[in-house]
């Protein structure tokens, strides 16, 4: 196992949405406004975790780790317009995404949480969703 791999299984979940054009991974959510990519498009952070329960012997952990995806879209006719366009994206996440658990990864279905608020700028809409998934890490199984 290994602390991240679970990063690769959401990109390639997310890739079965075909109105996307690129999905991205990124270090951290300040550089999404400043990316060049093909629009729309899905931006993919590890947004860090949380430890829910630590075994007395201390090679035993059980973490939740949160995933963000943010829905990027551009559209030259305004703010509703922006919206729109993010909206079929984000049912498409939702459908995708929530109850899902990674085949062959020991990861507990993912679920949506709570997140940070959209964000128009321009021509530009960041619409951010959250989703959480644990797993326990052993020490014995890292790579």
């Amino acid at each position: 196992m290994s602390f991240l791999e679970i990063e690769n299984a959401v990109i390639e979940r997310l890739g079965l949405i075909t109105s996307v054009k690129s999905i991205l991974s990124v270090d951290n959510f300040t550089d999404a406004k400043n990316m060049s990519q093909a629009h729309p498009a899905i931006q993919v952070y590890y947004d860090g975790y949380k430890i829910l329960d630590d075994k007395d012997n201390h090679t035993a952990v059980k973490i939740e780790q949160t995933w963000l995806l943010v829905v990027v879209v551009k559209n030259v006719t305004g703010s509703m317009a922006i919206r729109e366009s993010a909206g079929a994206i984000i049912d498409e996440i939702l459908k995708l995404m929530m109850g899902w658990r990674p085949e062959k990864l020991k990861y507990a279905p993912f679920r949506l949480a709570d997140t940070y608020k959209p964000a128009l700028e321009d021509t530009f809409g960041y619409f951010p969703l959250s989703f959480k998934t644990s797993c326990v890490i052993i020490t014995d199984e890292i790579l």
